[in-house]
């Protein structure tokens, strides 16, 4: 694949470039594992529907360890997140999610973790996951939200290797209004007020690195996050947004 130096390029090179950081730092420390896998659980516990499953923007293929199915194919558009989830997901192809390689209405149920925001277009990429899912199917879209908590600290953090100028800042309004214009939304949660910053994202920023009992710590950074996503109101001013939506 050659280098043009277009957007798109920059950002398939950071996530090669990342697809390391992810598979020796973030699934390996305890505490981003544990933190990854709660949230994980969150948007599988919301999967009602079986049969086949993409894992949309798959990574390193983390998400088959908490499958919603046995049945799971993975996406993705950088080889170096690929190489890694060949480890873990039968089934991988090489593509691109605002051009999806598959037949209308071929799955049951599509996963989309933090991709949208990647994308140069993230209006294609929706429409590409109601082509592919099926009549009925049901879609679980999980992303960064732009909120009063995270602003400030992730213009800091989008100036390090991790991030490309396409990253985007949705708002929940946006976001949720971009996915009621092609799926019938059922739920949204927020989720991520402390434990997020603190907990997911070791190779960005690691505050836990020092901290004594980090079981423990862990452990209640969960259950604070909890409590307060259940706080009308408040619950909206998250690092995240989950939503189940179907065809």
């Amino acid at each position: 694949m050659g280098v043009t130096g277009s957007p798109r390029d920059d950002e398939i090179i950071v996530q090669d470039a990342v697809s390391d950081d992810y598979e020796t730092i973030r699934y390996v420390k305890d505490y981003s594992v544990k933190y990854q896998n709660a949230w994980f659980r969150e948007m599988v516990s919301l999967v009602q529907r079986t049969g086949l499953v993409l894992d949309n923007g798959c990574g390193v293929g983390y998400l088959v360890e908490i499958p919603p199915s046995s049945d799971i194919v993975g996406i993705d558009i950088s080889i170096g997140m690929l190489d890694k989830a060949k480890r873990r997901l039968e089934k991988i192809v090489y593509g691109d999610s605002q051009s999806l390689p598959f037949k209308d209405e071929t799955f049951d149920v599509i996963i989309c973790r933090a991709l949208l925001h990647h994308l140069p277009d993230p209006d294609k990429g929706i429409n590409e996951m109601r082509r592919v899912l099926k009549k009925g199917g049901e879609i679980v879209v999980s992303e960064p939200i732009k909120s009063i908590l995270s602003s400030i600290p992730r213009k800091m953090v989008k100036e390090c290797s991790h991030f490309s100028d396409l990253h985007k800042d949705f708002s929940d309004k946006v976001l949720i209004e971009m996915l009621r214009d092609r799926f019938s939304i059922t739920d949204v949660k927020y989720f991520g007020y402390i434990a997020y910053p603190i907990m997911g994202f070791p190779d960005i920023v690691d505050p836990l690195k020092y901290v004594p009992f980090k079981k423990s710590v862990s452990n209640l950074l969960i259950s604070l996050d909890r409590v307060i996503s259940r706080v009308p109101v408040i619950n909206k001013q998250s690092w995240g947004i989950i939503i189940k939506a179907s065809k």
